[in-house]
């Protein structure tokens, strides 16, 4: 006798499909969401799912926001993201340190230049006003 459907046999290719449905699912509920504030609405997801015991929907939400993280370089966010996964993703989803050492040295030299570049533009306006204020009609 053959089995129906639902009687303990599984469809091939069924567990991509609900992976995939999931992907969807979560695309969904963040789709009106861009850049950091998607980051936020990912993590979010994957709270409440947690919460729901939705382990499944969590960890998709999280592996989202995992790649969301690293490719914004926000490194906060890939780190929390990293320990609330929690090695159940794999390999591929664990904190890399040096990534993110590389990452934050980079920002502060870029943070570091921006702040001399400030400065600069704070002493040449100075100066520019102490000048203006001596000459006739100012």
């Amino acid at each position: 006798a053959m089995a129906t459907p639902g009687e303990g046999t599984e469809v091939p290719g069924a567990h991509y499909q609900q992976t995939m449905q999931m992907v969807a699912d979560v695309e969904a509920i963040v789709s009106q969401y861009t850049g950091h504030a998607r980051l936020r609405r990912l993590v979010f997801t994957a709270k409440k799912a947690a919460g729901k015991g939705d382990e499944a929907l969590q960890l998709e939400a999280l592996k989202l926001a995992f790649e969301e993280a690293r490719k914004g370089e926000q490194t906060a966010l890939y780190k929390e993201i990293s320990s609330l996964i929690d090695g159940r993703c794999g390999p591929e989803y664990t904190c890399d340190a040096a990534w993110v050492e590389q990452v934050d040295r980079r920002t502060a030299q870029k943070q570091d230049k921006l702040e001399a570049e400030l400065n600069g533009y704070k002493v040449a306006s100075l100066s520019l006003s102490c000048v203006e204020s001596y000459l006739p009609g100012h």
